[in-house]
């Protein structure tokens, strides 16, 4: 083969890569973790990385990290949306209100995501995602968290509430997430945590709204709740935003071909 492109590769083993890298022209790793936290990662991709020849990440801010561990070559790809999936959809009165919340967040639990989200316990709130059982007596008396939930499913929760959080996985490292692509691809209104990567792709009280405290996310969420009108302004901007740009998966593999491409054969253009 000319190429191939290994998602994250968590399974496979280097002596694995080797002998397949010997069929194969150029080979390349798209990992959308942090391929160096054991959280997230796996010992067989920290074992393999270095056989790449280019790894795709967008997390730019490891990516010294990356080359410390023999890393080839890192290329900045960012997160995407899949539009077939994540879109804006009609739902039914039955569907909203299965579905719907004032305030939602979709993703797992962490100590960390009790605190924010037990912060917003007056409002209607719902929480879809594993491991909420964790949580304390009090967020469970106040909170309502409901079973994972995941592609279309969780695009008609993404259409059905008004506020839809976004709490990065620290965790991971994160400084921007798959998110902050999905929820405007459902011309839904997003609230995140601020961070410095997310400030560059967006802009604040224009496409997107953010918060950095317990505190100011509560005030956020009250006054979103409150002003509709400018609560819509964000989503509509988000959505024109992510969907006419490149910011589709279709749009990630392109670049991967294209940069693979320039590097094979630099002389084809």
């Amino acid at each position: 083969y000319n190429l191939l492109v290994v998602l994250k590769g968590a399974n496979l083993s280097p002596e694995t890569l080797r002998r397949v890298k010997s069929n194969v022209d150029y080979m390349v790793n798209w990992d959308p973790d942090d391929f160096n936290n054991p959280i997230s990662g796996s010992k067989r991709v920290v074992e393999s990385i270095n056989l790449y020849d280019a790894l795709f990440s967008a997390r730019e801010h490891l990516f010294d990290e990356y080359y410390s561990k023999g890393v080839k070559k890192v290329v900045l790809l960012e997160w995407y949306c899949m539009p077939t999936i994540q879109k804006k959809l009609s739902l039914s009165r039955g569907e909203i209100n299965k579905y719907g919340s004032d305030v939602v967040f979709v993703g797992n639990y962490s100590p960390r995501r009790e605190e924010y989200i037990y912060g917003l316990r007056s409002l209607n709130v719902r929480v879809w995602g594993q491991g909420w059982y964790k949580s304390g007596k009090a967020f469970k008396n106040s909170i309502e968290f409901m079973p994972p939930i995941y592609f279309r499913d969780m695009s008609k929760v993404v259409n059905a509430c008004k506020i839809n959080l976004n709490l990065l996985t620290l965790e991971n490292r994160d400084t921007s997430n798959f998110r902050n692509y999905e929820v405007p691809a459902c011309g839904a209104f997003q609230l995140s945590e601020r961070s410095g990567r997310i400030s560059s792709i967006f802009q604040e009280g224009k496409n997107i709204a953010c918060f950095s405290s317990t505190q100011e996310l509560e005030e956020k969420c009250n006054y979103y709740l409150e002003n509709e009108s400018e609560r819509q302004k964000i989503a509509d901007e988000s959505y024109e935003m992510i969907l006419n740009g490149p910011n589709t998966i279709d749009d990630r593999a392109l670049a991967i071909l294209n940069y693979v491409l320039s590097q094979r054969y630099p002389n084809m253009g």
